[in-house]
């Protein structure tokens, strides 16, 4: 028959064990091991947690690299860019030179954008680009995507397809060359209106 201090000190070993095990879960720095707690004649068997300080691997690193690449790559916005009622930002078929505005025609390809967190305006892997640095109404153009390329940058915002860091927009009254100018929030050339999935989405 088991005393009464042997019962006592048993309870007590298993109640620690059970803290130790709800702590280290809460704290999610466990690993898990197996031990015995013995009580007189027979042998309880407890899962015991224990904490392990880890480093991350190289490949953890460029694992959590390749993510945040991917998510600067993923698209504030993925859609059409209207101009008036009936014109879109186009391509006009071209992987380099001059962007222009065409019907719309609803099916993607050349009209079809991406304003990426990078702020990169996009189609494929080709982007609109100033010519020129702080130059006024030179052409818009289509080059190679390059986020570290500042005359790559640019936001929608009331309407305008602003050079991050200018007073420059895009102007739509050439419609086979649009051009990059003063901004004017009064100037129905430089409204572009924002659509995916055929919904407008706000400026």
């Amino acid at each position: 028959m088991l005393k009464p201090r042997t019962i006592a000190l048993s309870i007590f070993a298993i109640w620690g064990v059970i803290v130790i095990i709800f702590y280290m879960r809460e704290s999610g720095q466990a690993t898990r091991t197996l031990t015995t707690v013995t009580v007189g004649d027979g042998t309880i068997k407890e899962q015991q947690y224990r904490k392990v300080e880890t480093t991350p691997t190289t490949k953890d690193v460029h694992t959590q690299q390749e993510d945040i690449d991917i998510a600067k790559e993923e698209p504030e916005f993925r859609g059409e860019i209207k101009f008036g009622e009936k014109m879109c930002l186009d391509t006009l078929e071209h992987k380099s030179g001059n962007v222009g505005l065409w019907e719309c025609h609803g099916e993607g390809r050349n009209q079809h954008w991406h304003i990426t967190k990078d702020h990169l305006l996009k189609n494929d892997d080709v982007c609109i680009q100033a010519a020129g640095e702080n130059e006024n109404g030179n052409l818009a153009t289509l080059e190679k995507c390059n986020e570290n390329v500042k005359e790559q940058k640019w936001t929608h915002k009331d309407g305008l397809l602003n050079l991050i860091g200018t007073n420059r927009c895009i102007d739509g009254e050439d419609r086979n060359g649009l051009k990059v100018i003063n901004c004017d929030r009064n100037s129905v050339r430089q409204k572009f209106k924002l659509f995916s999935s055929r919904k407008e989405l706000g400026a």
